[in-house]
């Protein structure tokens, strides 16, 4: 509670940090759901930032951020047929952060105190996209020309659906509290880490 008096405003932080790996990506399977597999925590750090405010008696209103990120990618590979010279690759990618908001409010009659309390929260999607610009070029034949092909692709390694949460706690005894989430994710909209390749473009053919 960074400011008691002005409306009780108050400031909070989520993360999750991975422990067997920082970060896994995979472009190969067509359905891979984010929640059922916690896939958003265990294979990709995660922060949530938000803030709180108490304008008016029971009312309690909340406003944050989910942070996600765009990868950017170029790659180029030269082949040779040759056996006396060598191919090359390179592959150059940029992440980009990016984020999703979510608004949340809360009825809580007393306060920290409350017997009871019920709250709604609205989350926007987040889809993490991967745009990749492929360059490739294969010398098939001798000393001819190579044959260059160029491909744009695209994908979403990660997908946060928008969700609508709807909750409530009870103190039922001095020693406990009861509490209860239903959630309605929208996973019409579900876009899937496999990328999309355009079609190519040959030069020199």
């Amino acid at each position: 509670q960074l400011f008691p008096y002005l409306m009780n405003l108050s400031i909070g932080v989520v993360g999750f940090l991975p422990i067997s790996q920082a970060t896994y990506m995979d472009t190969g399977e067509a359905l891979i759901p984010e929640f059922p597999l916690y896939r958003s925590r265990t294979q990709r750090p995660q922060i949530d930032f938000g803030f709180g405010i108490n304008p008016y008696g029971p009312i309690y209103i909340g406003a944050g951020m989910h942070i996600g990120f765009t990868l950017n990618s170029n790659a180029t590979l030269f082949i040779q047929s040759l056996a006396d010279t060598g191919s090359s690759m390179r592959f150059a990618s940029s992440l980009i952060p990016k984020a999703a908001p979510f608004i949340s409010v809360m009825v809580a009659p007393e306060g920290d105190r409350s017997v009871f309390s019920v709250a709604a929260t609205y989350r926007w999607a987040l889809p993490s996209e991967n745009y990749m610009r492929l360059q490739t070029s294969a010398r098939s034949f001798g000393a001819l020309a190579a044959l260059d092909f160029t491909f744009l692709a695209f994908g979403t390694l990660f997908y946060d659906p928008a969700t609508i949460e709807l909750g409530g706690s009870w103190q039922h005894a001095s020693w406990g509290r009861a509490s209860a989430q239903l959630e309605y994710v929208f996973w019409s909209a579900y876009q899937s880490p496999p990328m999309s390749v355009t079609n190519p473009v040959v030069a020199n053919g």
